[in-house]
């Protein structure tokens, strides 16, 4: 399975194992070896450049691909340009993802903070007010 992803991974990028092996920073005689003698005892650390170089998950690497299938097209661009990044850009990122996830939290935290304190509240129709029409 893991050869099959690979080489549609190969094709669809329009490149060799040897154009592979130089932007991936994997040695040739490691690739050349998947083919050769098997890929049972592919490194974390080859699978994790493979992820990068080709923006797709570990997991849709190894045939696992019940993760890939959940992600949103948008979802997937992301994941795509985000393991394109190097160090710093990552480190961007992250800082800016780390804040609007918080202030998503304390936003629904303070919603349900809200609506626990007003629970006798009247309904929202009893504010809406009557048109002229009626």
């Amino acid at each position: 399975m893991f050869l099959k992803i690979l080489d549609k991974l190969i094709s669809e990028k329009g490149i060799n194992k040897s154009l592979l092996s130089r932007e991936s920073t994997i040695p040739y005689t490691t690739i050349d070896g998947w083919y050769k003698k098997g890929y049972d005892n592919v490194r974390l650390s080859s699978l994790k450049k493979l992820s990068a170089y080709f923006g797709v998950s570990i997991d849709y690497l190894v045939g696992n691909e019940a993760f890939e299938e959940q992600l949103t097209p948008a979802q997937k661009e992301f994941l795509r340009k985000y393991s394109s990044l190097d160090t710093r850009g990552a480190e961007v990122v992250n800082i800016v993802l780390d804040a609007e996830y918080s202030r998503a939290l304390d936003s629904r935290s303070m919603l349900r903070r809200l609506r626990s304190e007003y629970t006798d509240m009247p309904p929202k129709e009893y504010f809406v007010a009557e048109s002229d029409d009626e």
